[in-house]
């Protein structure tokens, strides 16, 4: 049942409830001084509604698995979690949190958008 609860269906990644819980247990251990190094990625996957509207709910699917996917291939010892249709964030503690310029720096980024912008309906950056 947690598994359900906590879990998004379509990306396999935690959701919003779980990045909720996860907050608040940051938010306990920052109010008790025994916070960890971390950082807190937003991603929004610009274009869903012009995918759906185009090409359908189908390719809007896909478009969102694959850009969890990349996210996921850059974060790989944090916790992703799908917080709305198109928006994820990653938690980046430990490794990746110290390998965070490395992983953020501008040929990464620019990589994940070529990326999508092969798939074959509309991308827009």
């Amino acid at each position: 049942m947690s598994k359900i609860a906590n879990y998004d269906p379509l990306t396999g990644v935690k959701n919003k409830h779980a990045y909720i819980d996860a907050e608040a247990k940051l938010n306990s251990l920052i109010e008790e001084n025994e916070s960890p190094d971390f950082a807190i990625i937003v991603f929004d996957l610009n274009g869903l509604k012009t995918i759906n509207d185009t090409l359908g709910h189908q390719a809007g699917d896909q478009f969102i698995k694959d850009g969890c996917s990349l996210i996921c291939d850059y974060f790989k010892h944090s916790p992703v979690y799908r917080i709305g249709g198109d928006e994820f964030v990653a938690i980046a503690q430990d490794h990746d949190y110290l390998h965070l310029d490395e992983i953020m720096n501008y040929s990464k980024l620019n990589t994940f958008h070529n990326h999508l912008e092969k798939f074959p309906f509309y991308y827009e950056k």
